[in-house]
Formats: C-alpha cells, sequence, structure tokens
C-alpha cells in the first residue's frame, strides 16, 4: 500500500468508518445506493477534498491557489459536519460499497500524483487536477448519489454537496485563467 493511499485510507476509515477495497473499472454504481451508502460516499469525497486541499496549502507559493484550497477545506469540513448531523438525526448508520472504494483511490492516486509534481510547476498542475476531479466526481454525483437517497435529509444535503463541488469546479477554471494570466504577465 503506498504512503499516499494509507494516509487516504486512513482519513476516509476515520470520516466514513470503512476500510479498503479493490477498486472497480470506473466511478459509479450499477445499483441505487442505500442511503447509508450515499453518506459514506459524500464523506468520503469531503476527506478527499479536504485532503488535496491540505496537499496544496503545503506546496504553493501562490495566494491564490492557498486561498481555494482554503476554501475546499473550510467548506468540506462545514459538509461533514452537517451530513453528520443529518445521519444522527435519522438514525442513519453509514454502509460502505464500490463507489465509496473508487472514490477513495481516485483521491489517493491524485494525491500521489500531486506530491510527485515539481515545485514550479505545482500551482497549475493542481489547478488542471482540480478541473478534472470535480468533472469526474460530478458525474458519479449527478449518476449515483443525487437520485439514489431516500430520506429527505440525505437527499437535500447530497443537493447541498453537489453545489459545493459545482461551485468548487467553477473556482478551479477560474484559478486556471488566473494562473495562466499571471504565467503570460511575466517577463521571459
Amino acid at each position: 500500500m503506498t504512503t499516499a493511499r494509507a494516509v487516504f485510507g486512513v482519513a476516509f476509515a476515520a470520516l466514513v468508518g470503512c476500510g479498503g477495497g479493490a477498486p472497480e473499472e470506473t466511478m459509479g454504481a450499477s445499483a441505487p445506493l442505500t442511503d447509508g451508502q450515499v453518506a459514506a460516499v459524500a464523506l468520503g469525497i469531503n476527506a478527499a477534498e479536504i485532503a488535496t486541499a491540505n496537499i496544496a496549502l503545503a506546496r504553493t507559493q501562490s495566494g491564490d491557489v492557498r486561498s481555494f484550497a482554503r476554501r475546499m477545506v473550510d467548506e468540506s469540513m462545514a459538509s461533514s459536519q452537517t451530513f453528520q448531523a443529518v445521519l444522527a438525526a435519522e438514525q442513519i448508520a453509514m454502509d460502505d460499497s464500490g463507489v465509496a472504494h473508487d472514490v477513495a483511490d481516485e483521491a489517493a492516486a491524485r494525491a500521489k500524483e500531486l506530491w510527485a509534481v515539481p515545485a514550479p510547476t505545482f500551482d497549475v498542475a493542481f489547478a488542471d487536477e482540480q478541473m478534472l476531479a470535480h468533472q469526474k466526481i460530478l458525474a458519479v454525483v449527478e449518476s449515483s448519489l443525487l437520485p439514489a437517497p431516500t430520506d429527505p435529509g440525505v437527499s437535500a444535503e447530497m443537493g447541498v454537496a453537489a453545489l459545493m463541488l459545482s461551485a468548487h469546479m467553477t473556482a478551479s477554471e477560474q484559478l486556471r485563467g488566473a494562473l495562466s494570466a499571471s504565467d503570460d504577465a511575466q517577463p521571459e
């Protein structure tokens, strides 16, 4: 098990109470997820957002990247806390799924790649990775997580989480544009 996988596995397990597992071909589910599975995946996504943002906070020299990473941490932590409150109020236990494992595996791979990026190109690589990661995860959210919940509280919180992830995608696109603009303004 790689160090990045171990770190993400520990963070994921701490948040959702699940262990590691074999990755599937693609992220997504063939059968509808239960409310507990949706919650586990959503909390896993938040854990991945926080861990990825913490890599950026450790490596970036850009104020814009630092600001975006802090936003990701703050909003993902708040989302996790709200999700956990909904689960407690509704007495819903989190449950493991292949989608949860896929999310954890994808996050671990992204983290390993980000740590390997040379420092001078980190900020652009981070912005590019965030655009791609949010695109992928929003596809999972739309196909597997938004339609699945039967509990109104889980459904509502999943909708809020989807809006947060969509806003992060837009912000990552804006960040990438700002980084490109600042690169263009640098003397050669």
